[in-house]
């Protein structure tokens, strides 16, 4: 699922570098006639799927050979698909290599061409993917997994054809290259912290007796001893080439942001584990309610000094824009899951059949989700306070309390048309009872609360701006 996600995530961002490099080289041949533009684009188009049909053939036919079982009628389908793959890739790979060298000498300048670069991108990131995971499945047979041939060939070619295009975009000095080598320290730390997630679950899962299987800390050890190597050498990789704005943008949300939101997830939940099994009501023995908690527990563990290791790092950043993001987005994130949280502890009061478990459920949202928004919603209002004209000349304040103010205010209208339709379907065919009226009522009440409230800074910010303006205008007039 994890490695799912992530690839969805990589190809979408590939797929819009890969119109930024479109758009890069449209300005940089604009004087040209515009078949040249058309030309490289589909160039590098051509060679990456002739390499991809390539690496398929090669992998399956090497994963035959190495499966001595896979010699029936079947298998030899099987290789003549990938001999086919291979003849019809390998020539166009040598004829379309021989076109692009041979445009590097006549232009050198086209070695930084943003076309070159995003093919770069997208062949270094898929051939790390197409090895990556297939290698950390293959080498489960050290556990006493069956043996997988086609995976373990399909890591060798792919790993091959990653060390070519690595050596090739560590010549690159842009913003898309370093795109490619955070992505592979992405793909790597997400990978590595699933593993030792995994890891510390099983040991504490083993500390309180919750039922686990031997294989679940084997196959944690091998992903982590594959993906930790991947993780330091493209962190290593991209600090020494990144500038200063790019590692601060990828510090503070890849490093900061985004193991926030896993973080709260997991609190949230081992809280309410917690709470409910003391306060509230289950049927459950403690093994069966407590089976996910170990794994939530990790992820407290494992997120928490990750997320304190890159805040300190960015304790010395100034304030500017991407930090501005950050904060605001991290304090309105916190603030919508406040309101849910309070929704459903308001719910909770009108519910008589497990009133303490949707209550519990709120009050540890809270807990968790509050201190969080006032951290970082209090930077903001110091900020705000300190220098106002700084800050209100950045859009991104304003676009925070826009949406503070707006999304509740839907959210509002959507639960008042929920609740009013209770009522009326109860005067018309009955069945109304507060157990069905608590939700959208708690929905109602928080989501007024929030937007009241950021209405309120918007007009205090507001009536701050116009007074700035009228003493500017007194001032000029004497």
């Amino acid at each position: 699922m994890i490695f799912g996600i992530v690839s969805i995530v990589l190809e979408v961002a590939i797929i819009f570098f890969a119109v930024l490099g479109i758009q890069g080289t449209i300005a940089r041949y604009r004087h040209t006639h515009g078949m040249v533009v058309f030309r490289d684009l589909l160039k590098y188009l051509v060679l990456l799927i002739s390499v991809i049909i390539t690496c398929f053939g090669l992998s399956g036919l090497l994963g035959q050979l190495m499966d001595s079982q896979n010699v029936n009628y079947y298998g030899k389908l099987d290789a003549a698909r990938w001999l086919a793959f291979i003849v019809v890739g390998i020539p166009v790979i040598f004829v379309m290599t021989r076109w692009i060298r041979r445009d590097f000498q006549e232009s050198p300048q086209e070695e930084q061409s943003p076309a070159w670069q995003v093919y770069l991108l997208a062949a270094t990131t898929t051939s790390l993917l197409f090895w990556f995971i297939p290698l950390s499945t293959a080498m489960q047979f050290i556990v006493g997994e069956p043996f997988k041939p086609r995976e373990l060939a399909q890591a060798i070619v792919a790993f091959i054809v990653w060390i070519i295009h690595a050596v090739l975009i560590m010549q690159q000095r842009s913003m898309i290259a370093n795109f490619q080598r955070f992505t592979g320290w992405a793909i790597g730390i997400i990978s590595a912290a699933v593993a030792l997630i995994q890891t510390l679950g099983f040991l504490i899962a083993k500390w309180i007796n919750v039922p686990t299987r031997e294989y679940q800390l084997q196959n944690a050890l091998i992903l982590l001893v594959i993906s930790a190597p991947v993780a330091i050498y493209y962190w290593e990789v991209f600090e020494n080439n990144a500038a200063d704005y790019e590692a601060r943008i990828y510090r503070i949300f890849a490093g900061m942001a985004v193991p926030t939101f896993f973080f709260v997830g997991a609190a949230v939940l081992s809280l309410t584990s917690v709470l409910v099994w003391n306060f509230g009501q289950h049927i459950e023995d403690s093994t069966r309610f407590f089976r996910n908690t170990p794994w939530q527990l990790a992820t407290i563990l494992v997120l928490a000094p990750v997320i304190w290791y890159f805040r300190h790092l960015a304790s010395g950043f100034i304030r500017d824009e991407v930090t501005r993001l950050y904060q605001y987005l991290i304090a309105g994130a916190a603030l919508l899951a406040t309101g849910v949280a309070g929704g459903w502890l308001i719910a909770g009061l009108f519910e008589f059949t497990n009133f303490a478990n949707t209550f519990i459920g709120g009050l540890s949202g809270l807990i968790v989700t509050v201190p969080i928004w006032w951290s970082h919603w209090r930077t903001c209002q110091f900020a705000n306070g300190i220098d106002f004209a700084m800050e209100d000349r950045s859009p991104i304040r304003r676009v925070y309390l826009y949406m503070m103010i707006v999304v509740p205010t839907i959210s509002s209208i959507v639960s008042a048309v929920w609740m009013f339709y209770l009522v009326f379907k109860a005067m018309l065919v009955g069945g109304f009872t507060t157990e069905t009226f608590r939700v959208p009522f708690g929905a109602l009440v928080t989501s007024l609360v929030i937007a009241l409230y950021q209405w309120r800074i918007y007009r205090g910010d507001y009536r701050h701006r116009m007074a700035t303006r009228a003493e500017s205008k007194t001032r000029f007039a004497l």
